[in-house]
């Protein structure tokens, strides 16, 4: 682009439309790369792997209370995986993260 680091930085903090652009910019790439929609939104907010999920958990919580519960179509579900460790009937469940499908993708709760 060939633009310095300081006019860049002053158009994302002064100019609305630039940076909507620069942040559709970094959405779309991480849809590129992520092919889920979900895990874009994350990917959008972090590089760290447990603060996107709970980024995107955030985002949906967010659409869902100012939206209303019909913000996102329910495609299924919501699955609790349990694994029961060494046939041993005293052992500890281990149990994976809730998992509810939305329009948009699959949505893995935080474990957090």
């Amino acid at each position: 682009m060939g633009r310095s680091a300081a006019d860049v930085r002053a158009w994302l903090q002064s100019d609305p439309c630039f940076n909507v652009g620069a942040a559709r910019w970094i959405f779309l790439s991480a849809l590129q790369v992520t092919r889920d929609y979900w895990g874009a939104v994350g990917v959008y907010h972090s590089p760290t792997r447990w603060r996107q999920r709970r980024y995107a958990w955030s985002v949906a919580r967010h659409m869902r209370r100012r939206f209303g519960g019909d913000a996102f179509s329910v495609l299924g579900p919501t699955l609790n995986a349990v694994q029961v460790g060494g046939g041993n009937n005293d052992a500890a469940q281990a149990t994976t993260p809730s998992v509810r499908m939305y329009g948009f993708g699959i949505l893995e709760e935080p474990s957090i």
